[in-house]
């Protein structure tokens, strides 16, 4: 006879799979709520006559973030491959009874692990960017030239 707990135990058993729905459900929400305020925005400037000068601003403002998060991501990865180094093998212990199993981790599963962490820094420290960096960086970037005069008060 199987107790009420040993009957949850088998329903959830599956639980990866509704999980996994779950997040990809999520993700399909997020991704179509951006996708659909991108889309109303571009439609708005278009209709003003401010397509180019929107997409203009719109990939400085991406790409400063992208930029920014690739190099804290690159930074963090070379830093994590360093001690990871000086460490040598990462040992595993397991206790079966009285007997103490000791294992190494590959290396490649620490090197999927620090770009991972180095991914996840990176895709934080660039979404905490500032928007108006881009555009500073824009000004900075397609600024005039020093010592021009405007024709019109001068």
């Amino acid at each position: 006879m199987r107790s009420p707990r040993q009957d949850l135990a088998a329903a959830l058993r599956g639980g990866r799979v509704v999980l996994t729905g779950i997040m990809i459900a999520s993700l399909i929400a997020i991704m179509g709520r951006a996708l659909t305020s991108l889309y109303v925005e571009v439609l708005w400037q278009e209709q003003a006559g401010y397509l180019g000068a929107y997409w203009r601003r719109f990939f400085w403002e991406t790409g400063v973030r992208v930029v920014g998060g690739l190099g804290v991501a690159l930074i963090v990865h070379y830093n994590l491959k360093a001690a990871s180094a000086s460490l040598g093998g990462f040992q595993i212990r397991r206790r079966f009874g009285n007997i103490e199993i000791s294992e190494q981790l590959p290396k490649h599963y620490v090197t999927c692990g620090s770009l991972l962490i180095a991914g996840l820094f990176g895709m934080w420290f660039g979404a905490s960017l500032p928007g108006d960096l881009g555009r500073d960086v824009l000004h900075a970037v397609a600024a005039t030239e020093w010592g021009q005069v405007d024709p019109i008060f001068s």
